[in-house]
């Protein structure tokens, strides 16, 4: 499938070296997934998940946070069960309803940077999904896979009522990163059929950003 040899292809290759000297320890790795491109994000998953198990992470250090996992609970919950029983490894699902207690930082007009709970534990972040402009979802890919993506419901409210500032904005997505260091990401466009870049995080967020996957300033 064309789609697997480029993920494949980006995985082998990444930018800023090789995957294991990313990942040199069974680090409790979080994959941060967007989860609004289904068939995309399970090749990908199935890609990056024994990706990292080859260079020394195993499954068992391993869990996929989904951002965007259906409308429902319902929906979430059947999204999950399906994943876990193709990947493997343990699959979460965000709630933005969901209080939570864990916030690493604060954006730099003062936000508190909520985010869900089950990043808490993560010793590394790997953000995985598609990327483009914000549109009446709101923003995809980037440090917007964390912020509003893993954000509660007011957070992301005030983000869809300012699409300027949705994930689109260069400087905050720095500033996301800033309390939530991500080493790794594996992202794709809008193309058809998808370019697939993969490489260190902030590296790759500013070479995807001057070729307008994300449409930021």
């Amino acid at each position: 499938m064309p789609f697997r040899a480029e993920v494949r292809r980006a995985l082998g290759d990444p930018r800023g070296g090789p995957l294991g000297r990313l990942f040199h320890v069974p680090a409790m790795t979080a994959i941060v997934a967007d989860g609004r491109d289904e068939d995309h994000e399970v090749i990908a998953l199935e890609e990056l998940i024994a990706a990292l198990a080859r260079v020394g992470v195993p499954r068992g250090r391993q869990y996929v946070l989904l951002a965007h996992p259906g409308d429902t609970p319902a929906d979430a919950r059947e999204r999950t069960l399906r994943l876990r029983a193709i990947l493997g490894v343990p699959v979460l699902a965000h709630d933005p309803a969901r209080s939570s207690g864990y916030v690493p930082g604060a954006l730099p007009d003062g936000t508190p940077l909520e985010l869900d709970d089950e990043l808490r534990e993560a010793e590394e972040v790997v953000l995985m999904g598609p990327c483009a402009a914000p549109d009446a979802d709101g923003a995809h890919g980037g440090a917007a896979l964390l912020w509003p993506g893993l954000g509660s419901a007011a957070a992301r409210t005030a983000h869809a009522a300012h699409p300027a500032a949705a994930g689109a904005d260069l400087a905050l997505a720095r500033a996301v990163l800033a309390h939530v260091p991500s080493a790794f990401a594996l992202w794709w466009n809008a193309d058809a059929p998808p370019r697939v870049r993969a490489g260190e995080t902030l590296a790759l967020l500013e070479e995807c950003v001057g070729e307008g996957w994300f449409g930021m300033r």
